[in-house]
């Protein structure tokens, strides 16, 4: 048995999960939900892994409630060479080592929890003159400021030696 979080989970009461058949909890997003140090039963606190987001392991190691568990990992996750954050079950890629023809993904999976690629964040990829192409999927609904300033160009020479920039919609 697993239990995925897929929300802002604010707080699990005393009691919540007095149980030793949990074998993993997977908590999607960043923010670390308060916990009463009972929420858990030790034995689950022994046996189960906790799949936490990117960078967030110390801090649950240090959370009241969370720090009685023994096993946490990072979300294991598809996206790649992309870096997100998560806003419920949205995601919005915010940069990535990436490099030639791209395609920002549709979706991202965490988990085992696959969420909307909705929105590329404000300078995602500034500067990034390595890009040649980019693929956009119809999925995006927002793209921030200088998401792409000064790094898609195709390097194509003209008679008058411009770059023109290449953009798949």
């Amino acid at each position: 048995t697993e239990i995925i979080f897929q929300t802002k989970l604010n707080n699990i009461c005393e009691n919540a999960f007095l149980t030793k058949d949990i074998k993993s909890i997977t908590i999607v997003n960043g923010k670390i939900p308060s916990c009463e140090t009972i929420s858990f039963s030790s034995d689950m606190q022994s046996k189960s892994i906790i799949y936490v987001p990117k960078g967030l392991i110390s801090k649950y190691k240090t959370s009241k409630g969370w720090n009685g568990f023994n096993k946490f990992m990072e979300i294991p996750d598809n996206a790649g060479s992309y870096t997100y954050t998560i806003n419920g079950m949205q995601a919005t890629i915010t940069g990535g080592n990436v490099s030639g023809n791209i395609t920002i993904p549709s979706t991202i999976t965490l988990g085992g929890v696959t969420l909307g690629v909705t929105a590329i964040a404000n300078g995602s990829f500034k500067n990034n003159a390595k890009i040649t192409d980019i693929t956009i999927p119809s999925s995006i609904k927002s793209i921030g400021t200088e998401a792409f300033l000064d790094c898609i160009y195709n390097h194509r020479t003209t008679k008058t030696n411009q770059k023109y920039p290449s953009v798949n919609l």
